[in-house]
């Protein structure tokens, strides 16, 4: 059975520091989730989006994730060892986030700074260790948002917001979170912001099968 809490992407404390693109990224958890599949079980995936963008593809990555650790995607959760089943709840700018109650209160959590322009090679290089409990935590430095959301620009920084349900069929436990992304640039786009944490929303989920 394995466990998440809270995972991080680090980029690299860079603001202080004096870079020219100071931005925001977090990633946190409203409780754990826990996967307790085993190799080649097969899994059925449902994702949701209730949003006016159309363009998170978040079922795309899952799917995709678990076929590369070997999983069976399977089209009916009549035929599946384990479900995953998500909602996209929320995708827009911070402020209309706060005022319409999608943003997580007490939930795990540590701002990064860092310059978003090299999320890519981040991604790629990303380490994990592992924690107590079997918790993935990525290294991250707290930069405090409040803070940076001055610094990137409040029209600049966005949240998306994704309840995630993992359920395991033989004893039908079910493990429940909603998932939410901060991410803040200059100049940074609503579409542009979606490309950046929907791979790793999903990870959030896949990393534990």
């Amino acid at each position: 059975m394995r466990t998440a809490g809270m995972l991080m992407l680090v980029l690299g404390v860079c603001l202080a520091a004096g870079c020219s693109t100071p931005g925001i990224y977090e990633i946190r958890l409203s409780a754990p989730l826990t996967v307790a599949a085993r190799p080649g079980d097969k899994v059925f995936v449902d994702v949701k989006n209730v949003t006016a963008f159309q363009n998170i593809m978040l079922a795309e990555q899952v799917r995709s994730s678990l076929q590369t650790k070997g999983y069976a995607v399977v089209n009916s959760d009549n035929e599946a060892d384990q479900e995953v089943r998500m909602v996209v709840r929320f995708a827009g700018l911070y402020d209309e986030a706060v005022s319409t109650g999608n943003i997580l209160t007490g939930a795990a959590t540590g701002g990064i700074a860092g310059g978003l322009g090299g999320m890519a090679t981040a991604r790629r290089h990303r380490v994990w260790r592992r924690g107590a409990g079997g918790a993935l935590f990525g290294a991250a430095a707290g930069a405090g948002i409040a803070y940076l959301l001055e610094e990137v620009g409040r029209k600049n920084t966005f949240v998306i917001r994704v309840d995630a349900e993992v359920k395991n069929k033989r004893d039908n436990r079910v493990s429940a979170a909603t998932i939410e992304a901060t991410v803040g640039e200059k100049n940074l786009t609503a579409a542009g912001a979606i490309m950046r944490v929907v791979p790793d929303i999903a990870f959030q989920v896949t990393g534990l099968f």
